[in-house]
């Protein structure tokens, strides 16, 4: 009678990631926002996942098949040089959704950079003198004496990586903030059991389980989200004022401004639609650099946008008005193109007394910010030296 044969742990936990990463690369593929920045930056994470887990079969397999020799060492170079720069794409999605600008993201990587720098000089050096890891001569996977100085590399970017968060709190979606700060902590937690246990890819399951919390995160968060300028969309905006006006009440109560970017119809007609976009895009970023954390952006059709705002007095909510006229301006001396971004804006704070539903408070703010834009009209009817055709 043939005994069953028993499938080895690293198989097992090996076919539990490759499920994963499946369902996670099918339903991300479907996504309708798959073409965004930020959904371009986990198609790369979700990649690396996929490269290690090939890597890693191909080392175990060398063990049953010791033909797989040049494979298996091949894996090995891969799994090392690659590790670090999971992080550092890990660290790029996470400044995609704070409200700071590319470049300071970039500058915020160059310690990172230098640690998988520095990561990738001293495994290349293990292939010559096997000080990180090597092989004996019957073929045995060994690790080298400056291992640890690879796993110091590692511990360091992750901390890296969770002082850039904590020191950007403040810029970063309220609901956001748990998931980014503890999404890495099963691989920090596989990691360190990796260690202790070299037969299990236990750090490779840690890290898929992490990119399944980030994958959930990504998928709750474009249900809500515009893809284009990543503000929120109008459907999450109904529900955000539903839920504001039921809590409010005649002593704590909340504002919301209406914008509508100015001679839109003229930027796409002469520039392009790629300049609309630029265009939708930059005012998007904008109103999230200049308001609070709290605070809630949303497109809300079209060229229109709605900033609600934890604000219960008129003379507080002319002062944030007034604090974004004055961003505009700054942006648009940043930021010379062949256009310049304005805004027609109605704002109110919300009266408790008035009853108003979600609907008839939108038609009001939507109303003044028509207002406004009429006036501007009139005023750009009148001759000045130094017009400006896009009303910035």
């Amino acid at each position: 009678m043939n005994m069953p044969v028993s499938m080895p742990a690293w198989l097992i936990l090996n076919i539990y990631s490759a499920v994963l990463l499946a369902f996670i690369a099918f339903y991300t593929l479907r996504s309708a926002n798959r073409h965004a920045k930020q959904q371009k930056t986990f198609f790369r994470i979700l990649a690396f996942m996929s490269l290690f887990l090939i890597a890693d079969t191909f080392f175990r397999l060398e063990r049953v098949f010791p033909g797989l020799y040049c494979a298996a060492f091949a894996a090995v170079a891969v799994l090392f040089l690659g590790e670090p720069y999971v992080f550092l794409l890990c660290f790029k999605y996470a400044g995609s959704l704070v409200s700071v600008s590319d470049r300071h993201i970039r500058d915020c990587m160059i310690p990172q950079l230098f640690l998988a720098g520095a990561d990738s000089a001293l495994v290349i050096a293990s292939f010559f003198n096997g000080t990180v890891f090597y092989f004996d001569e019957a073929r045995i996977y060994h690790r080298g004496p400056l291992f640890p100085a690879c796993i110091v590399i590692i511990a360091m970017i992750v901390a890296l990586y969770e002082a850039f968060i904590l020191a950007k709190r403040e810029q970063i979606e309220r609901k956001s903030i748990y998931t980014l700060i503890f999404f890495p902590i099963p691989t920090v937690v596989s990691g360190i059991l990796q260690v202790a246990f070299l037969n299990l890819p236990l750090l490779f399951s840690g890290m898929t389980l992490s990119l399944l919390i980030l994958f959930i995160f990504v998928q709750s968060r474009n249900m809500d989200v515009d893809y284009l300028t990543g503000a929120y969309n109008r459907r999450k905006l109904d529900f955000y004022l539903q839920e504001k006006i039921r809590a409010a009440t005649a002593e704590r109560t909340f504002s919301a401004i209406m914008l509508d970017l100015d001679h839109f119809k003229e930027i796409n007609d002469t520039c392009g639609h790629g300049a609309g976009d630029v265009a939708l895009e930059g005012a998007a970023n904008l109103l999230k650099q200049c308001f609070r954390s709290e605070d809630f952006v949303a497109r809300y059709g079209g060229d229109e946008f709605c900033v609600v705002l934890n604000i219960s007095d008129r003379k507080n909510l002319e002062a944030a008005v007034a604090h974004l006229k004055k961003e505009l301006q700054e942006y648009n001396a940043q930021h010379r193109r062949s256009f310049s971004l304005g805004f027609s804006i109605g704002y109110s704070v919300y009266d408790v007394r008035s009853g108003m539903d979600v609907k008839q408070f939108q038609e009001e703010i939507d109303r003044l910010m028509y207002e406004d834009k009429i006036i501007k009209h009139r005023e750009a009817r009148q001759p000045t030296p130094s017009a400006n055709p896009y009303g910035g």
